[in-house]
């Protein structure tokens, strides 16, 4: 959709996708939707514990089509 279109382009969009996964944000924000960040957020919680955000960044490059990152 067009508002993912705008997040792939974005360049403050892992800071937004943190912040809609760390306060719940409603809609689409950095990239993913909210349901597809409730499944991320589940995994960033299980993450935390061991200092691991690779979850995070794999979905931020899935996001903005960056798969190589």
């Amino acid at each position: 959709g067009r508002a993912r279109d705008v997040c792939a382009r974005c360049e403050v969009q892992e800071a937004c996708l943190r912040d809609a996964v760390l306060y719940n944000e409603p809609g689409i924000r950095g990239g993913l939707a909210e349901r597809e960040r409730r499944g991320l957020r589940r995994g960033m919680v299980a993450q935390a514990e061991c200092g691991d955000d690779s979850l995070f960044r794999a979905s931020v490059a899935f996001s903005s089509g960056r798969m190589d990152t």
